[in-house]
């Protein structure tokens, strides 16, 4: 392929990956009841009309120093659908964010199970994915497919993203727990 060839390709999937998280964020906040905890307004982040972060068209044009450090980010974890009869086929989902002004390292997005609404790298892995972003990209959405389990009860679900070099936090680098309500078996 030709450079400009190349160069429309990378705007096109960047653009398109865009579009894809600005619609998960939606069907997330339209569904779940653990949307409010977005927030609304954040300082220094344009949202439009209806309140959608407006994500710039380059994150590494900014007014910022030069040499942010990297900081890789799991959040707006949700399994779906919530309640499941034990053997259903479920759906976790996280959304990656990474934030910082050089081209994001790739690392490897993990989910677990816990037993607990603390998610951990100590919690039981269930798959793992490589994780690259594009130059334009800062977010990402995951989703991993599988089996409920056949205990009834509440299970716990997440994601952690391995650390990269020189990253300024780690905290965030789990998701918060979503719940899977397993019902009894009749």
């Amino acid at each position: 392929m030709s450079g400009k060839t190349t160069r429309q390709a990378s705007i096109i999937v960047a653009v398109l990956t865009v579009c894809a998280a600005v619609l998960f964020m939606l069907w997330l906040a339209g569904t779940s009841s653990q949307a409010s905890h977005l927030p609304a307004s954040v300082p220094g982040v344009e949202h439009d009309d209806i309140g959608v972060e407006k994500t710039p068209l380059s994150k590494h044009t900014s007014s910022e120093p030069a040499r942010q450090t990297p900081d890789l980010s799991v959040m707006s974890p949700r399994v779906g659908p919530g309640s499941s009869a034990p053997g259903s086929r479920v759906e976790a989902i996280v959304l990656v964010h990474y934030d910082g002004n050089e081209p994001a390292p790739a690392t490897t997005l993990r989910f677990y199970r816990s037993v607990n609404a603390v998610i951990s790298s100590s919690d039981m892995e269930l798959v793992s994915y490589e994780v690259s972003f594009l130059p334009l990209e800062i977010r990402k959405g995951y989703s991993y497919r599988f089996t409920a389990p056949e205990s009834a009860g509440t299970h716990y679900y997440g994601a952690c993203v391995d650390a990269v070099a020189h990253e300024s936090t780690m905290a965030n680098n789990c998701s918060d727990a979503a719940t899977l309500q397993v019902l009894e078996s009749d």
